[in-house]
């Protein structure tokens, strides 16, 4: 964790107030003295070396204040330069960027470093060099390559002494065209979904560079977001579940259809819903459970065109609706209901019956039976049933139970067999997400029998001939 006490101004005003910056990696508070300020603002100060820029929106909780009578500020992202800060709240021209993930030094198991010894015997560091690794060619270009893990010595270092030689991978984004903060954080969250779901976990997007268009020196960032995924249950032994070398010929085909699908509007519910369930923060059984059917149900009905095909049927129905003869035969039947004939809120009736006609079990198979029989093959192991049909049942009973409050718990599934579902759920969102890379189901289903947490629920599809166990 980082604290930087200084003096702050708001930007474009004179007067310094005493304050401090609070970065712990991809969490980040900043509280001041001075007036408060209920809009959106930028504050200038600095860490001693160099200057920052911190951008709020607004006064905010904080955990971590140590100064007393100060306003704590809701940070969205933290800029550090020595070439000078663009006025305003957005970052422009930028040309391209760069950051670390932690994870990737282990999952590529490239040796990117080595000693030797000279004729005289005087040991010396190697730093290898190492083909860029391409996973997008172009719009934008994008690689993995290695270098220096900081162009800062560490304080603590004596170069007299010693030095350190550290070859790091970094992921390199560069843009055709300038773009803003905005699209750098959109593509950071990308890339960290993306090696999340192969890796198994990611923890966050570190020492992220800015080139700046007409700029010598490079901007640093933070962004004020969680942009992990799978942290809650790590217990420091746990396997990747991929590997680069068992990827590495696919992986640019892999990425280039994963920005598709990441970049389509259509899907971004069902998805971002799943992303934002498996970062750091804690979340109830419960509401993981309903959470998780919802994406399935939302994700079904967006692949089947029903919601489209139903907002086309609620517009043309509506038009039959106001037809003066329909009005007139409908509306003494609604009259003697004790309603009143409204053309539009009938169209929404029978909008919602089509979108019903499916039900939420049948749409629930229909996923399982396309990507694996993931749920059907754990009815017995979760369910204690043979019968599949009751344990897809149970699961539609139980989410009916936690999100309508329903009074009647009959067919809902034990604690114990909901948090096992939850995991069987998962299995099959994963298994949706690896086709949306083009990752056949074969492949897809090698990887998820070998997942170091979830391979207890995967193994039932071990029984697939073409599947080794």
């Amino acid at each position: 964790m980082e604290r930087h006490q200084g003096s702050w101004k708001v930007e474009g005003e004179e007067e310094y107030n005493i304050g401090e910056l609070v970065i712990d990696n991809d969490y980040i508070e900043f509280f001041v003295r001075g007036k408060s300020i209920p809009w959106a603002c930028t504050f200038i100060g600095s860490n001693g070396e160099h200057p920052i820029k911190v951008y709020a929106k607004g006064p905010g909780e904080t955990k971590h204040r140590s100064l007393n009578m100060s306003i704590g500020y809701r940070v969205v992202k933290v800029a550090m330069t020595n070439a000078g800060f663009q006025e305003g709240f957005e970052i422009n021209n930028i040309s391209a960027f760069s950051f670390e993930i932690p994870e990737l030094v282990d999952w590529l198991k490239i040796n990117s470093v080595s000693i030797g010894f000279t004729e005289a015997n005087e040991l010396f560091a190697i730093e290898e060099k190492i083909e860029p690794i391409i996973i997008k060619n172009e719009n934008p270009h994008i690689e993995i390559s290695f270098g220096p893990a900081s162009p800062f010595m560490p304080p603590e270092i004596n170069d007299r002494v010693e030095y350190v030689v550290k070859n790091y991978p970094r992921v390199h984004v560069s843009y055709e065209e300038m773009v803003t903060d905005e699209r750098v954080y959109a593509d950071i969250q990308i890339l960290m979904r993306f090696f999340g779901m192969l890796i198994g976990y990611v923890s966050y997007a570190k020492d992220i560079r800015l080139n700046i268009e007409g700029k010598d020196l490079k901007t640093w960032i933070w962004f004020n977001e969680d942009f992990s995924h799978n942290l809650r249950h790590l217990n420091g032994i746990d396997r990747f579940r991929t590997e680069y070398s068992q990827v590495k010929d696919e992986l640019a085909n892999y990425f280039e259809n994963w920005y598709t699908f990441s970049n389509d509007d259509y899907f971004f519910l069902p998805r971002q819903m799943f992303f934002n369930s498996n970062r750091k923060r804690e979340i109830f059984a419960e509401d993981l459970f309903v959470q998780y059917v919802k994406i399935l149900e939302g994700y079904h009905l967006r692949i089947s065109g029903d919601e489209k095909k139903a907002e086309q049927l609620g517009i043309e129905i509506l038009e039959q609706l106001k037809d003066e003869n329909v009005k007139k035969v409908l509306s003494e039947p609604f009259k003697k209901a004790g309603s009143s004939y409204k053309p539009k809120t009938v169209a929404q009736w029978i909008q919602g019956g089509f979108l019903s006609r499916i039900t939420l079990e049948t749409r629930l198979k229909k996923l399982d039976e396309e990507h694996g029989s993931i749920v059907a093959g754990n009815t017995e192991y979760v369910y204690k049933e043979s019968n599949a049909d009751k344990y897809f049942s149970a699961i539609v009973k139980t989410r009916n139970y936690y999100s309508h409050y329903k009074p009647d718990r009959d067919g809902v599934l034990t604690f114990g067999q909901m948090c096992n579902s939850i995991d069987v759920l998962k299995c099959l969102i994963i298994m949706i997400l690896f086709s949306h890379m083009g990752m056949d189901i074969d492949t897809a289903k090698q990887i998820m029998i070998h997942d170091d947490k979830l391979w207890m629920y995967t193994s039932c599809m071990k029984k697939d001939q073409d599947i080794e166990g």
